[in-house]
């Protein structure tokens, strides 16, 4: 008898530990079910899974047998509390001697890590993006030798293990390899309290995951123009005029602009109305107060992406000066296409622009476009830094520098088109 959970009452019968064994079985025999969302199949997990939560909370699985199946059953939970479960029974096994228990200590692990969204330690969790398999981040925190201690192949046998696999035999064994191959992605926290299928897992059966958010990592959905957000609890700097962002909780950021803090006090909280890979929707009202002058300008905008690897980002908004200095009111439309290049860190985005300025105190109606070609790259885990050119066409984009009578006077303007940011 031991305790656990607070409760003494064990109850160490063989009926029990024939329970376990059964309820491993039949989980096993449902994988292919299970992996179509079959509802039946669903629900009869749910009574296996309580059934083996309330065996183990009574400390009833007593042999190391009944900790490796409870164990086994629980890892396929999709529940915080769960893994925590599993983890201690794979420990309890193990310290029993049982001789499958150290793949299992290490299988816990990863998925308790992944869970909270941070890299795995041993390589033994997938995950599906767009219907495919995608190793998730592997830390570099274990020798080869202590991946081994825990019947763990070496990392380079991992990845060349899951190539393999993926047909990509010629690719580089590597993190960039998979990387460059489009076969890694990064741990998604799992939302607390909700039951969320967690994607494939190595050795065990493969669940859709239901709510695949856009993951952390220098991913283009990161960049102002699309609709996709700042990971939560990242900061993504920009120097220069762009919004710099910080993810918060609940599907939102707030970006400030920190060079233009020179001149105005700038601001916006982007707010995720759907994130996944397939489909970003967002919306962003913004303010920015002037600190040379007592205007006000404010707005928003509504951007739509689609897609995971090429994307079109689409977006329209609106922005109004006001003020006793200037009086604005444009309409804008946007679109541009994100197309990634063939070594997996760069990209080339080409993006088009077109504003109304209806009719205010400066003069008549304008209208004016424009359009950039960028050229985006990664400088290592943390820097990436956009490089490219535009043109604007359209009135004088510089009227209330030069004055009302030149408003109306077209031209044709180049501009370089310089960024960078650094995740802190």
């Amino acid at each position: 008898m031991f305790l656990f959970g607070g409760v003494a009452n064990a109850d160490c019968s063989s009926a029990n530990s024939v329970k376990l064994a059964k309820i491993h079985v039949e989980w096993d025999r449902a994988s292919a079910a299970r992996a179509n969302r079959d509802y039946k199949t669903i629900k009869a997990d749910e009574v296996r899974l309580e059934t083996v939560r309330q065996l183990v909370r009574e400390g009833s699985a007593c042999s190391v047998d009944d900790q490796y199946f409870a164990s086994m059953v629980l890892l396929e939970s999709d529940e915080f509390a769960d893994i925590d479960l599993a983890y201690q029974m794979a420990e309890r096994a193990l310290s029993g001697g049982h001789p499958d228990a150290l793949p299992l200590v290490a299988r816990a692990v990863d998925t308790s890590l992944i869970a909270q969204g941070f890299p795995q330690k041993y390589g033994t969790q997938l995950r599906q993006v767009d219907g495919s398999d995608c190793l998730i981040e592997i830390s570099n925190d274990l020798s080869d030798a202590q991946r081994a201690q825990y019947g763990q192949p070496a990392i380079a046998d991992v990845y060349r293990q899951f190539l393999d696999d993926s047909g990509h035999t010629d690719v580089e064994a590597s993190a960039k390899g998979l990387k460059k191959a489009g076969l890694s992605c990064k741990a998604v926290s799992w939302t607390t309290g909700k039951t969320m299928a967690r994607g494939a897992v190595a050795s065990a059966s493969k669940l859709q995951k239901k709510a695949d958010d856009w993951g952390s990592g220098f991913d283009k959905g990161e960049l102002w123009e699309n609709a996709s957000l700042t990971p939560q609890g990242e900061f993504l700097i920009h120097p220069l005029f762009a919004r710099s962002s910080y993810g918060l909780p609940g599907r939102l950021d707030v970006k400030v602009g920190l060079l233009s803090l020179i001149f105005a006090f700038d601001a916006s909280i982007e707010a995720g109305l759907v994130q996944s890979r397939a489909v970003r929707i967002s919306v962003e009202p913004f303010a920015t107060q002037f600190l040379r002058t007592p205007d006000l300008l404010g707005g928003g905008h509504l951007r739509a992406s689609f897609g995971a690897k090429t994307a079109l980002n689409l977006a329209g908004g609106v922005t109004v000066i006001s003020g006793p200095e200037y009086l604005s009111q444009v309409l804008n439309v946007q679109g541009g296409l994100d197309v990634p290049l063939p070594n997996g860190e760069s990209m080339v985005r080409v993006y088009s622009r077109v504003g109304h300025s209806l009719a205010d105190r400066w003069g008549p109606a304008r209208t004016s476009g424009g359009g950039e070609i960028v050229y985006t790259t990664e400088l290592g885990e943390r820097f990436r830094i956009e490089a490219g050119a535009g043109l604007f066409v359209g009135p004088n984009p510089f009227f209330f520098a030069s004055g009302a009578e030149d408003t109306l006077q077209w031209t044709v303007t180049p501009y370089p088109h310089l960024a960078m940011w650094w995740r802190i």
